[in-house]
């Protein structure tokens, strides 16, 4: 299959959104064309196995929900993986995973390659430059397995890398970006910090930043964070990188520096049972979010059910909650770190006029608005049973005086409803998990330049 660019599609010209929430998941199939509007976003790139492919997006106003497309030269395989990873700026972090065997060896090893989206500038299209593999290319990843040096290749660490879940993306003036991974391994060995900026170096440099308490006056139990901590989020803020444990509090790292440090601030507050040896990552993702809105101010939000307590069912005794709200206040001349509270809300004082449509269970999967400071986006479902939906719309409230303001739906049992239709539809229902996931609040639209209107 080539790719060739609709004539049609080259002369639209569309308006694009401010901002996005990107879904994770990835329309990955043959079976349909990509949706049009989307040449202004349309990049090739190519994997490790000189694989060719493209992607596009369909970007729309929240609380409509973006979406990623892609396209594989050769068509589909099945055994690869396609993730969005982190955005920061004009900057998007993607990440294809697949199978490569040893020659000789019954060994099958993962290889990742990362992807470096640019939205276009100044007259260009946008760009999908792949990075150098932070693990080592297919020979090297080969060369290892056969000398028998590679006998961590199902850590901890390589299953989580799979998921991107420790990588993040950060822009700096006009066109430095930075991609870092942060490793801390459950042992006393100090954090092990990646980082890769595209426009000095080729290569993945490793440094080992100390951990530093914001608050020094607390105790601070390094080998018991070294043992818990677990990112569940990694979010861009100001001139940091930041790794976010909802249990433990947050790591901000100038990833920048020639000697960066992880200054530790634990959050202004968590749920007492939310325990990681129990509970998956979409808990968390549930009830917490970290952004960063208008301003450059990061904010933190906590959804609490049922006095404190998490449930898998919603009922009489669980459908009462609170939303509270904080934001992170900086002192200009010692760069001190506070939390303050600027809203609460209880679930009887929201107010759903015009919005009867809405069912009335408990709002979960929060997502902090990028130009609003005191809006908030969050998942409302109907049917559920251990955080799984057959009706699910997205609803934007404004947690300061408990007004909804918009709503757009997501997906109605087995058929996808607002923006899809037709085959796209029947693929989302298909291939689209029960178990929902956090959506990804990204701004590279407002740098891209629309074909139509150069």
């Amino acid at each position: 299959m080539g790719f060739t660019l609709p004539a049609a599609m080259a002369s639209t010209s569309a308006t694009l959104p401010g901002w996005s929430m990107l879904d994770r998941f990835v329309f990955w199939s043959e079976n349909f064309a990509f949706p049009k509007d989307a040449a202004s976003t349309l990049a090739p790139g190519t994997n490790s196995m000189d694989q060719k492919f493209r992607i596009c997006f369909k970007l729309v106003d929240p609380p409509g929900v973006s979406r990623l497309y892609l396209q594989m030269e050769d068509g589909l395989w099945q055994s690869h993986s396609f993730d969005i990873v982190a955005a920061h700026r004009a900057a998007l972090l993607l990440q294809m995973s697949y199978p490569i065997q040893v020659p000789g060896y019954d060994a099958i090893i993962p290889m990742i390659d990362h992807f470096l989206y640019r939205a276009a500038g100044g007259g260009s299209p946008p760009s999908l430059e792949r990075l150098p593999p932070l693990d080592g290319t297919i020979a090297q990843l080969q060369d290892r397995i056969k000398a028998r040096a590679s006998d961590d290749a199902t850590t901890n660490q390589l299953l989580r890398r799979l998921r991107g879940l420790d990588l993040g993306v950060l822009c700096r003036g006009g066109d430095e970006v930075a991609v870092a991974e942060l490793e801390i391994t459950g042992s006393m060995a100090p954090p092990k910090l990646h980082v890769l900026c595209p426009s000095t170096s080729s290569s993945w440099e490793v440094k080992h930043p100390p951990i530093v308490p914001c608050d020094a006056a607390k105790e601070f139990d390094l080998g018991e964070f070294f043992r818990c901590f677990d990112a569940h989020a990694v979010v861009s803020f100001r001139s940091y990188l930041c790794w976010v444990d909802y249990s433990l509090g947050i790591l901000f790292c100038d990833v920048f520096d020639e000697s960066p440090k992880l200054l530790n601030l634990e959050l202004p507050a968590q749920l007492p049972q939310l325990h990681r040896e129990v509970m998956g990552r979409a808990w968390a993702e549930a009830y917490h979010a970290v952004g960063v809105t208008e301003g450059e101010v990061m904010k933190f939000v906590k959804l609490v059910r049922d006095k404190d307590e998490l449930s898998e069912t919603t009922g009489p005794a669980t459908d009462a909650f609170t939303i509270t709200s904080w934001s992170l206040k900086i002192t200009e001349s010692n760069g001190m770190m506070k939390w303050e509270q600027d809203a609460f809300l209880r679930s009887s004082e929201i107010g759903f006029d015009g919005f009867t449509h809405l069912p009335r269970t408990p709002l979960e999967f929060p997502l902090i608005s990028m130009y609003e400071p005191s809006v908030v986006y969050f998942m409302i479902g109907h049917d559920q049973a251990s955080y799984m939906y057959n009706k699910v719309w997205i609803v934007a409230v404004d947690i300061s005086n408990g007004k909804v303001k918009s709503s757009s739906a997501y997906i109605n049992g087995v058929e996808q409803v607002g923006d899809l239709c037709g085959e796209e539809a029947l693929y989302f229902a298909k291939e689209k998990p029960q178990c929902y996931t956090s959506f990804l609040p990204a701004d590279f639209a407002k740098h891209l330049n629309l074909f139509g209107t150069r």
